[in-house]
């Protein structure tokens, strides 16, 4: 269930834990100031310390926005949810496919259009809104994948948009019961993407996004950064981007007070 804040104006959405939320949601919010676009949050299972975080970084992330002459929302919601039944393996899985479980649930309480990303990625430029129903991250799948991999590697879920229509509500909601529909298998998010676009894609128009939107060898000139693997951590380029749009954050009573 999403306790929360439901947004009505085209954001972006990203989902996390706690820890996560911590290691990478200022850069990302910050990301969205300078970039100027809405920011949406979903935590599973926060703490009372959490909620705090966000609370302040939704004050912090509106200044920096109006530091750099944008109206920018951040909003955030947070699920309480009882994962103790699930290995490490499953947990991860979980958290990577929370994003499309929740993105339905918004699109059935009336949401405004949504674009879908990971928690840590930096926006490197305005993301618009697409005309189309939906958008998908579209490519060639992997060589050598056994059949399940092959089958998910065609999606990457990194980018992904749901507009505010009927067809994109119907999509989502497709997405989000593969998901819950099946075991907690790594892929399952791009499977489940994958799987829904094969029987949409003849009436459901689609916005494909590609390298030149999204990459994760932090090329300059694309839209979005995304950290993949241990390169979140260890690649100079996205670390150092991180950091300086982290750094551009006000603090609180910076914030307070501008």
């Amino acid at each position: 269930m999403i306790n929360g804040v439901i947004p009505k104006e085209y954001s972006v959405l990203a989902t996390c834990d706690p820890s996560y939320l911590r290691d990478h949601g200022d850069a990302l919010a910050a990301s969205a100031a300078v970039c100027g676009n809405n920011l949406h949050l979903h935590v599973v299972n926060p703490t009372n310390s959490d909620m705090a975080f966000l609370q302040t970084l939704a004050i912090r992330t509106d200044t920096l926005a109006r530091q750099n002459e944008h109206r920018v929302n951040l909003t955030y919601s947070f699920e309480e949810t009882d994962l103790s039944k699930l290995d490490d393996q499953e947990k991860r899985v979980y958290y990577s496919c929370n994003r499309f479980v929740v993105a339905a649930n918004m699109m059935l309480n009336d949401c405004g259009p949504l674009f879908i990303t990971d928690i840590d990625c930096v926006l490197m430029k305005h993301i618009m809104q697409p005309d189309e129903h939906i958008g998908l991250f579209l490519r060639e799948p992997f060589p050598n994948a056994n059949q399940w991999e092959t089958l998910g590697s065609h999606v990457a879920a990194g980018a992904v948009f749901y507009n505010k229509t009927s067809k994109a509500s119907e999509f989502a909601v497709a997405v989000g019961q593969t998901i819950l529909s099946n075991k907690l298998i790594w892929f399952l998010d791009q499977v489940s993407l994958w799987e829904c676009y094969k029987q949409v894609k003849d009436h459901t128009t689609c916005k494909v996004f590609d390298s030149q939107f999204m990459d994760w060898e932090f090329v300059e000139g694309t839209k979005i950064w995304t950290g993949k693997g241990p390169r979140k951590y260890d690649n100079p380029t996205y670390v150092a981007k991180k950091k300086e749009y982290a750094e551009m954050l006000p603090t609180i009573d910076e914030a307070v007070w501008s």
